[in-house]
């Protein structure tokens, strides 16, 4: 871990906890803002660029399953990787040549010489490859081939800053300042906000969305948004629980005309590549101790000392064995449901780590839910301290007791309500 990291972890650690004190001064949630966009690293990720950069750069060629491939074939050595078409584990030669022409390889090459260079170069083959949609690519493919990593890392940035600019002319300093420093010390993402490509616009468009919707709950414009954060990541689609019918209309509009632009790069032949890879992904995380949901915590608490040695087994390329998810995790399903489009989306997905920042939009829209997003974020960040694996299934554990506790439904009080009232002379079965 590097000297920029650790002191954003420790930061991101004291932070917090002045966050969670009561009548914590606006300008100092500013001052601490701006202390952890100083602080943290902002050199070029790497592994992410690898992923998106170069796949979008050369996706006609590539695809979704052939970056693996490709990469065995520069380096001309045969290494443990992953199979992004079945996510099986393969060793040998490879072949991946016959889409690219000479000039195209000839770049291919070029362009990978800076992954080769990395030490831990072989661990990139047992990740699970480019995962993006067709309508992603609609910018994503256009801006690898015309600007250089560094430039494109600057965009997420500037939409954030832009999102927020947004929100404080909504909102106030005040509730933007709570929500961008959550952003900026949550544990999924403290040290890996910055260098990216392209990795949160989404999250950019749902937090102007939640913000519109705070004053205008009809808003077409507002799911617009969520409409356009959908068709880049999915799952940005729970925004939409229990939303009006107007802004169901403006997020399937949008959504609809991303989905059209998408084949400007690809065709069905694409759209159907395309989701057999998020098939195949959805179905591989669901069980890993490096991700966030309902089932996965519930898998992690039942098998969590399989987990512990996962990464070493990862760090030399012999894969590992997925436990399955208990067959009564889906018992556990209503008991987060109430809470809204948050305690849907963990009931019903498994997402990596850094898509729970979108969390973020929940505290923008209850304020209430302060202390436990940042309680909870605090708890995990010193569990870190201690083991990761553990430290997620925490994290995800009190998810699932804040939803619980914190149901806009509460099914609990409601019953409680009916069994006083049947006792009451004016009570009739009406009331129920």
């Amino acid at each position: 871990m590097s000297d920029a990291i650790l002191l954003t972890y420790f930061i991101s650690i004291i932070f917090s906890g002045i966050a969670l004190i009561p009548k914590t001064r606006t300008w100092m949630l500013w001052v601490m803002v701006g202390t952890l966009i100083l602080a943290a690293p902002k050199e070029v990720r790497l592994w992410n660029h690898f992923h998106y950069y170069v796949n979008a750069k050369y996706f006609d060629e590539l695809e979704f399953d052939q970056l693996y491939e490709c990469l065995a074939v520069v380096r001309d050595a045969p290494f443990v990787r992953r199979n992004l078409q079945d996510y099986t584990w393969i060793q040998g030669a490879a072949n991946c040549t016959a889409n690219f022409s000479p000039d195209r390889w000839a770049a291919f090459e070029i362009d990978l010489q800076r992954w080769l260079m990395w030490d831990d170069v072989h661990r990139v083959t047992i990740d699970k490859g480019f995962n993006g949609t067709l309508p992603w690519l609609v910018a994503g493919k256009p801006l690898a081939n015309a600007l250089s990593p560094e430039l494109v890392s600057l965009i997420d940035p500037a939409l954030m800053v832009a999102a927020f600019g947004f929100a404080i002319s909504r909102i106030g300093w005040r509730r933007a300042g709570f929500a961008a420093l959550f952003i900026l010390t949550f544990w999924g993402v403290f040290d890996r906000f910055w260098g990216n490509y392209l990795q949160y616009p989404w999250l950019a468009a749902s937090i102007v969305a939640v913000v519109i919707m705070l004053k205008k709950p009809t808003s077409r414009l507002a799911g617009a948004f969520i409409g356009v954060a959908a068709a880049l990541y999915i799952f940005p689609a729970f925004l939409l629980w229990g939303r009006k019918r107007r802004v169901w209309e403006g997020a399937i509009a949008a959504g609809l005309a991303m989905g059209l632009l998408g084949f400007s790069v690809g065709g069905i032949d694409d759209y159907i590549g395309m989701l057999h890879n998020m098939a195949t992904h959805s179905s591989y995380i669901r069980s890993e101790p490096y991700n966030v949901g309902l089932a996965n915590t519930l898998t992690g608490v039942a098998n969590l000392d399989q987990w512990q040695n996962t990464d070493f087994k990862m760090s030399v390329g012999a894969g590992y064995d997925i436990p399955d998810a208990p067959s009564w995790w889906i018992a556990f399903v209503p008991a987060v449901l109430g809470t809204g489009w948050a305690g849907v989306m963990f009931a019903g997905i498994t997402l990596s780590r850094y898509y729970y920042t979108i969390l973020v939009c929940y505290l923008i829209e209850d304020q209430k839910a302060l202390p436990w997003l940042f309680g909870i974020n605090l708890i995990v960040l010193l569990a870190l301290l201690v083991d990761e694996p553990s430290a997620v299934v925490l994290n995800g554990a009190l998810l699932m007791t804040m939803f619980t506790f914190r149901a806009r439904r509460p099914y609990i009080k409601r019953a409680r309500a009916w069994i006083r009232d049947v006792g009451s002379p004016n009570f009739t079965w009406n009331h129920v």
